[in-house]
């Protein structure tokens, strides 16, 4: 048998923190939510994509830290 408890939110709040977050569309279509660091520099939070080759790039790993360079197109 499985009990489920339901506490106050504010107990859970500090655990659950959550951060302003920015959704960047990659070239295969799928989403990258990250954080900002600094103006140069964001930190991924999570990964949507229905592409498997997203999921083994690297550079797409959570809590990687990415050059807001990469995002800039046509230039």
């Amino acid at each position: 048998m499985v009990y489920f408890y339901v506490g106050p939110q504010d107990i859970y709040q500090p655990i659950f923190e959550q951060h302003e977050t920015t959704e960047v569309v990659l070239p295969s279509g799928g989403i990258l939510q990250v954080e900002t660091l600094s103006t140069d520099e964001v930190r991924v939070v999570s990964l949507m994509s229905t592409d498997p080759m997203d999921f083994l790039d690297p550079r797409y790993a959570p809590g990687n830290i990415i050059s807001r360079k990469l995002f800039i197109v046509g230039k």
